[in-house]
């Protein structure tokens, strides 16, 4: 079997790579379907001054995620938990211990919840210096899979290019504080400014 389309795979992917980095998010619908010539005129007319603004502001930017996670309901965390909140709770016998978690645990989770979103808010507040813009996002709470750590925060912060390396060794160093609360912090990117985008409404 021939392998020559390999190569043009490969560069297939590297434009893919290189689209995501560099190329800017339009925030016109051009997915959507116009009644006329005239409304996609009218359309444009509205949001020039927004779109215009929009791309002004991304320019020299990308968008990097920020999620926070942990494991709160493993026998360490809740141990380590249990301390903090029960100072009576190294003078519990086993059996004791167990009871109070059977009643208490969730209420203890929910602590714990409540500590890894402050500590990861705070986080990026610091962060603010090395960003443009951060945005907030709802953070679905259940993990995918029993092995996984439930999620706490996620983030997105609109960075210039020659503040990435800096944000990057934030990161690191933070994860490695985190680590300790059972907290997980990781960044990906970087992506289009696709959360930055504004909301464009069709003129009425």
């Amino acid at each position: 079997m021939s392998l020559g389309w390999r190569p043009r795979v490969r560069r297939h992917a590297a434009l893919v790579d290189w689209a995501a980095q560099w190329s800017s998010v339009f925030p016109a619908p051009f997915g959507t379907l116009y009644e006329s010539l005239d409304s996609l005129t009218a359309f444009t007319h509205a949001h020039v001054a927004t779109i215009a603004e929009f791309l002004q502001a991304v320019a020299g930017k990308e968008e990097w995620e920020l999620r926070g996670s942990a494991r709160l309901d493993e026998a360490e965390s809740l141990d380590r938990l249990a301390r903090a909140a029960w100072p009576d709770w190294c003078e519990l016998t086993p059996g004791k211990r167990y009871m109070r978690l059977c009643r208490d645990r969730n209420a203890l989770i929910e602590q714990g919840r409540a500590e890894a979103g402050a500590f990861i808010c705070a986080f990026v507040m610091d962060l603010k210096p090395l960003t443009a813009t951060v945005r907030l996002h709802e953070a679905n709470r259940r993990p995918n899979g029993a092995d996984e750590p439930e999620l706490i925060a996620r983030y997105s912060l609109l960075v210039a290019k020659p503040d990435v390396a800096a944000l990057q060794e934030r990161v690191r160093d933070a994860s490695a504080r985190a680590s300790h609360g059972h907290v997980t912090i990781a960044l990906s990117g970087p992506w289009p400014p696709f959360s930055f985008r504004p909301d464009l409404k069709a003129p009425h």
